[in-house]
Protein backbone atom coordinates (compact mmCIF):
# COMPACT_ATOMS: atom_id res chain seq x y z
CA UNK A 1 0.00 0.00 0.00
CA UNK A 2 1.41 3.52 -0.82
CA UNK A 3 2.38 6.24 1.62
CA UNK A 4 -0.43 8.55 -0.42
CA UNK A 5 -3.05 5.83 -0.05
CA UNK A 6 -2.27 5.26 3.78
CA UNK A 7 -2.66 8.93 4.50
CA UNK A 8 -5.82 9.49 3.21
CA UNK A 9 -9.02 8.96 5.58
CA UNK A 10 -10.41 5.58 5.34
CA UNK A 11 -14.09 4.64 6.85
CA UNK A 12 -14.56 2.74 10.19
CA UNK A 13 -14.95 -0.69 9.66
CA UNK A 14 -16.37 -3.49 12.43
CA UNK A 15 -16.97 -6.95 11.26
CA UNK A 16 -19.42 -9.56 12.65
CA UNK A 17 -20.19 -12.86 12.36
CA UNK A 18 -23.53 -14.09 12.37
CA UNK A 19 -25.21 -17.08 13.77
CA UNK A 20 -22.93 -18.33 16.71
CA UNK A 21 -25.38 -20.79 18.59
CA UNK A 22 -26.51 -21.82 15.24
CA UNK A 23 -24.55 -25.78 15.31
CA UNK A 24 -21.24 -26.86 16.36
CA UNK A 25 -19.24 -26.36 13.41
CA UNK A 26 -20.75 -22.83 13.25
CA UNK A 27 -19.50 -22.07 16.89
CA UNK A 28 -16.12 -23.74 16.61
CA UNK A 29 -15.39 -21.55 13.04
CA UNK A 30 -16.67 -17.66 14.92
CA UNK A 31 -14.30 -19.35 17.78
CA UNK A 32 -11.34 -20.02 15.60
CA UNK A 33 -11.84 -16.30 13.39
CA UNK A 34 -12.21 -14.62 17.26
CA UNK A 35 -8.60 -16.42 17.58
CA UNK A 36 -7.14 -15.27 14.27
CA UNK A 37 -8.55 -12.22 15.02
CA UNK A 38 -10.10 -12.07 11.69
CA UNK A 39 -13.91 -10.98 13.22
CA UNK A 40 -14.44 -8.18 15.77
CA UNK A 41 -18.19 -9.06 17.36
CA UNK A 42 -20.86 -11.94 16.55
CA UNK A 43 -24.21 -12.32 17.28
CA UNK A 44 -25.99 -15.31 18.72
CA UNK A 45 -28.94 -17.34 17.87
CA UNK A 46 -30.89 -17.87 21.93
CA UNK A 47 -33.01 -20.26 20.00
CA UNK A 48 -29.94 -22.22 18.44
CA UNK A 49 -29.17 -26.11 18.84
CA UNK A 50 -25.31 -25.71 19.85
CA UNK A 51 -26.55 -21.99 22.05
CA UNK A 52 -25.10 -23.26 25.58
CA UNK A 53 -21.83 -24.63 23.53
CA UNK A 54 -21.60 -21.48 21.79
CA UNK A 55 -21.99 -19.17 25.39
CA UNK A 56 -19.05 -21.49 26.93
CA UNK A 57 -16.88 -21.34 24.04
CA UNK A 58 -17.59 -17.19 24.04
CA UNK A 59 -16.20 -17.44 27.66
CA UNK A 60 -13.37 -19.70 26.75
CA UNK A 61 -12.34 -17.60 24.52
CA UNK A 62 -12.28 -14.67 25.98
CA UNK A 63 -14.84 -12.49 23.93
CA UNK A 64 -18.44 -12.60 25.77
CA UNK A 65 -18.44 -9.00 25.70
CA UNK A 66 -18.52 -8.98 22.05
CA UNK A 67 -21.66 -10.75 21.63
CA UNK A 68 -24.64 -9.37 20.25
CA UNK A 69 -28.00 -10.84 20.12
CA UNK A 70 -29.16 -12.59 16.63
CA UNK A 71 -33.08 -12.05 17.25
CA UNK A 72 -34.64 -15.08 15.91
CA UNK A 73 -38.90 -15.60 14.20
CA UNK A 74 -37.71 -17.84 11.16
CA UNK A 75 -36.01 -20.75 12.64
CA UNK A 76 -36.33 -23.24 15.12
CA UNK A 77 -38.50 -23.30 18.16
CA UNK A 78 -39.50 -19.96 19.75
CA UNK A 79 -38.84 -19.65 23.58
CA UNK A 80 -41.96 -17.75 24.59
CA UNK A 81 -45.97 -19.39 24.65
CA UNK A 82 -47.26 -16.45 23.39
CA UNK A 83 -45.10 -17.13 20.01
CA UNK A 84 -45.92 -20.90 19.43
CA UNK A 85 -49.87 -19.34 19.35
CA UNK A 86 -49.07 -17.12 16.51
CA UNK A 87 -49.72 -19.04 12.88
CA UNK A 88 -48.14 -16.40 10.96
CA UNK A 89 -45.11 -17.07 12.75
CA UNK A 90 -45.21 -20.74 13.42
CA UNK A 91 -46.91 -23.84 12.90
CA UNK A 92 -49.28 -26.00 14.50
CA UNK A 93 -46.45 -27.88 16.54
CA UNK A 94 -44.90 -24.51 17.16
CA UNK A 95 -42.19 -24.14 15.50
CA UNK A 96 -40.97 -20.90 13.92
CA UNK A 97 -42.18 -21.00 9.73
CA UNK A 98 -39.27 -20.52 8.05
CA UNK A 99 -38.69 -17.95 5.15
CA UNK A 100 -41.75 -16.48 4.17
CA UNK A 101 -42.72 -14.69 0.61
CA UNK A 102 -42.92 -11.07 1.34
CA UNK A 103 -42.66 -8.23 3.96
CA UNK A 104 -44.68 -7.87 7.36
CA UNK A 105 -45.88 -3.91 6.88
CA UNK A 106 -48.27 -4.43 9.85
CA UNK A 107 -48.92 -7.30 12.32
CA UNK A 108 -51.43 -7.46 14.91
CA UNK A 109 -51.50 -5.96 18.56
CA UNK A 110 -51.08 -9.98 19.76
CA UNK A 111 -48.51 -10.42 17.10
CA UNK A 112 -46.64 -7.00 18.48
CA UNK A 113 -46.46 -9.06 22.00
CA UNK A 114 -45.91 -11.63 21.30
CA UNK A 115 -42.51 -10.45 19.29
CA UNK A 116 -41.98 -8.07 22.14
CA UNK A 117 -42.05 -11.25 24.79
CA UNK A 118 -39.88 -13.39 22.28
CA UNK A 119 -36.85 -10.71 22.27
CA UNK A 120 -37.31 -10.33 26.08
CA UNK A 121 -36.90 -14.26 26.88
CA UNK A 122 -33.87 -14.38 23.92
CA UNK A 123 -32.31 -11.49 25.38
CA UNK A 124 -32.59 -12.86 29.36
CA UNK A 125 -31.97 -16.56 28.07
CA UNK A 126 -28.25 -14.98 26.98
CA UNK A 127 -28.05 -13.32 30.27
CA UNK A 128 -28.66 -16.07 32.37
CA UNK A 129 -25.76 -17.70 30.17
CA UNK A 130 -23.56 -15.02 31.37
CA UNK A 131 -23.62 -13.15 28.41
CA UNK A 132 -24.59 -8.88 28.45
CA UNK A 133 -25.49 -8.01 24.21
CA UNK A 134 -25.02 -4.76 23.48
CA UNK A 135 -25.92 -4.61 19.85
CA UNK A 136 -28.61 -6.33 18.01
CA UNK A 137 -29.42 -7.80 14.39
CA UNK A 138 -32.09 -10.68 13.20
CA UNK A 139 -31.79 -14.02 11.41
CA UNK A 140 -32.51 -13.24 7.84
CA UNK A 141 -32.68 -9.48 8.71
CA UNK A 142 -36.20 -9.87 9.67
CA UNK A 143 -36.33 -6.76 12.32
CA UNK A 144 -35.71 -4.83 8.45
CA UNK A 145 -39.51 -5.79 8.46
CA UNK A 146 -41.81 -2.31 9.76
CA UNK A 147 -44.09 -4.95 11.83
CA UNK A 148 -41.14 -6.64 13.63
CA UNK A 149 -39.10 -3.14 13.55
CA UNK A 150 -41.71 -1.23 15.23
CA UNK A 151 -41.84 -4.36 17.59
CA UNK A 152 -38.82 -4.68 19.12
CA UNK A 153 -37.67 -0.54 19.43
CA UNK A 154 -39.29 -0.23 22.51
CA UNK A 155 -38.02 -3.77 24.04
CA UNK A 156 -34.55 -2.67 22.93
CA UNK A 157 -35.13 0.71 24.60
CA UNK A 158 -36.36 -0.96 27.94
CA UNK A 159 -33.53 -3.79 27.40
CA UNK A 160 -30.69 -1.27 27.12
CA UNK A 161 -29.83 -2.30 23.64
CA UNK A 162 -28.09 0.58 22.07
CA UNK A 163 -27.13 -0.46 18.52
CA UNK A 164 -29.67 -2.06 15.90
CA UNK A 165 -27.55 -3.09 12.63
CA UNK A 166 -29.08 -0.78 9.72
CA UNK A 167 -30.72 -2.02 6.74
CA UNK A 168 -28.52 -3.46 3.56
CA UNK A 169 -27.32 -0.19 1.75
CA UNK A 170 -23.93 -1.22 0.37
CA UNK A 171 -25.94 -2.40 -3.16
CA UNK A 172 -28.62 -0.40 -4.99
CA UNK A 173 -31.89 -1.67 -4.04
CA UNK A 174 -33.46 -2.80 -7.01
CA UNK A 175 -36.38 -0.58 -6.09
CA UNK A 176 -37.36 3.06 -5.78
CA UNK A 177 -39.52 2.25 -3.12
CA UNK A 178 -37.08 0.16 -1.33
CA UNK A 179 -34.66 2.47 -1.96
CA UNK A 180 -36.92 5.09 -0.21
CA UNK A 181 -37.82 2.77 2.44
CA UNK A 182 -34.24 2.13 3.60
CA UNK A 183 -33.15 5.11 3.97
CA UNK A 184 -35.70 6.42 5.89
CA UNK A 185 -35.37 3.57 8.00
CA UNK A 186 -31.70 4.13 8.30
CA UNK A 187 -32.32 7.76 8.95
CA UNK A 188 -34.37 7.12 12.09
CA UNK A 189 -31.93 4.63 13.68
CA UNK A 190 -29.26 7.34 13.05
CA UNK A 191 -31.29 10.39 14.36
CA UNK A 192 -32.14 8.08 17.41
CA UNK A 193 -28.60 6.90 18.10
CA UNK A 194 -29.13 3.64 17.63
CA UNK A 195 -27.06 3.40 14.32
CA UNK A 196 -23.79 2.36 15.61
CA UNK A 197 -22.91 1.61 11.78
CA UNK A 198 -24.74 3.90 9.15
CA UNK A 199 -23.32 0.99 6.23
CA UNK A 200 -24.10 -2.79 6.28
CA UNK A 201 -23.21 -5.22 3.66
CA UNK A 202 -20.96 -8.14 2.40
CA UNK A 203 -17.12 -7.70 2.00
CA UNK A 204 -18.10 -8.08 -1.36
CA UNK A 205 -20.47 -4.92 -1.46
CA UNK A 206 -17.94 -3.09 0.70
CA UNK A 207 -15.05 -3.17 -1.24
CA UNK A 208 -17.58 -2.08 -3.90
CA UNK A 209 -19.37 0.23 -2.33
CA UNK A 210 -18.46 4.49 -2.98
CA UNK A 211 -17.37 5.11 0.91
CA UNK A 212 -16.57 8.07 2.97
CA UNK A 213 -13.87 9.36 5.28
CA UNK A 214 -17.01 9.69 7.84
CA UNK A 215 -18.54 6.06 6.88
CA UNK A 216 -19.02 3.76 9.85
CA UNK A 217 -19.09 0.21 7.92
CA UNK A 218 -20.42 -3.25 9.17
CA UNK A 219 -19.01 -5.98 7.53
CA UNK A 220 -21.34 -9.13 8.02
CA UNK A 221 -19.42 -12.75 7.68
CA UNK A 222 -21.01 -16.46 8.16
CA UNK A 223 -17.49 -18.55 9.38
CA UNK A 224 -17.89 -21.94 8.59
CA UNK A 225 -15.00 -24.82 8.89
CA UNK A 226 -15.19 -26.65 5.18
CA UNK A 227 -13.96 -30.78 4.47
CA UNK A 228 -10.30 -29.42 4.46
CA UNK A 229 -10.38 -27.55 7.82
CA UNK A 230 -10.03 -24.18 6.16
CA UNK A 231 -12.11 -21.57 7.57
CA UNK A 232 -14.49 -20.38 4.60
CA UNK A 233 -17.03 -17.77 4.88
CA UNK A 234 -20.57 -18.67 3.57
CA UNK A 235 -22.22 -19.35 1.22
CA UNK A 236 -19.80 -19.40 -1.36
CA UNK A 237 -16.79 -21.44 0.79
CA UNK A 238 -13.99 -18.91 -0.03
CA UNK A 239 -11.10 -18.40 2.41
CA UNK A 240 -12.52 -16.02 5.60
CA UNK A 241 -8.78 -14.51 5.49
CA UNK A 242 -9.08 -13.68 1.74
CA UNK A 243 -12.79 -12.63 1.91
CA UNK A 244 -11.93 -9.90 4.10
CA UNK A 245 -8.35 -9.30 2.85
CA UNK A 246 -9.45 -6.39 0.50
CA UNK A 247 -11.59 -4.64 3.51
CA UNK A 248 -8.87 -4.64 5.99
CA UNK A 249 -6.82 -3.67 2.96
CA UNK A 250 -8.57 -0.26 4.12
CA UNK A 251 -7.07 -0.17 7.45
CA UNK A 252 -3.27 1.37 7.94
CA UNK A 253 -1.29 -1.29 9.46
CA UNK A 254 0.21 0.92 12.16
CA UNK A 255 -2.92 1.83 13.52
CA UNK A 256 -4.20 -1.70 14.02
CA UNK A 257 -3.54 -1.96 17.69
CA UNK A 258 -4.86 1.13 18.84
CA UNK A 259 -7.42 0.74 16.29
CA UNK A 260 -8.60 -2.55 17.87
CA UNK A 261 -8.70 -0.51 21.36
CA UNK A 262 -11.11 2.10 19.34
CA UNK A 263 -13.73 -0.95 18.21
CA UNK A 264 -13.83 -3.03 21.50
CA UNK A 265 -14.39 0.43 23.15
CA UNK A 266 -17.01 0.94 20.64
CA UNK A 267 -18.87 -2.47 21.83
CA UNK A 268 -18.27 -2.36 25.67
CA UNK A 269 -19.10 0.77 26.16
CA UNK A 270 -21.08 3.88 25.09
CA UNK A 271 -19.47 5.27 21.31
CA UNK A 272 -17.75 8.68 21.19
CA UNK A 273 -20.35 11.44 20.51
CA UNK A 274 -19.79 12.37 17.09
CA UNK A 275 -18.19 10.97 14.15
CA UNK A 276 -14.70 9.37 14.60
CA UNK A 277 -11.58 10.59 14.09
CA UNK A 278 -10.06 10.50 10.80
CA UNK A 279 -8.21 6.97 10.18
CA UNK A 280 -9.50 6.23 13.39
CA UNK A 281 -10.15 2.39 11.47
CA UNK A 282 -11.53 -0.27 13.96
CA UNK A 283 -10.88 -3.60 12.68
CA UNK A 284 -9.00 -6.99 13.83
CA UNK A 285 -5.70 -6.69 15.47
CA UNK A 286 -2.77 -8.42 13.03
CA UNK A 287 -1.26 -11.38 15.26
Amino acid sequence: MSSSHRSRPAPLVWINADDFGLEPRVNRAIARAFGARLISTCSIMATGSAFEEACSAAHEGGFADRVGLHFVLDAGRPLTEAMRRERRFCSADGSFLPRRKGAWIRITGAETQAVRAELRAQLERCRAAGLRPRHLDSHHHVHEEMGVLRAILPVMREEGIRRLRVLQNLVRARTIARRIYTAAVNGYLEFRGLAGWNRFGAADAVVSANLGPDDRVEVMVHPAIDANGVLVDLPGGVPLADVLAPVLSMCQPAAWEAASKVGLALQTADPPAGRPAAGKIACPTQH
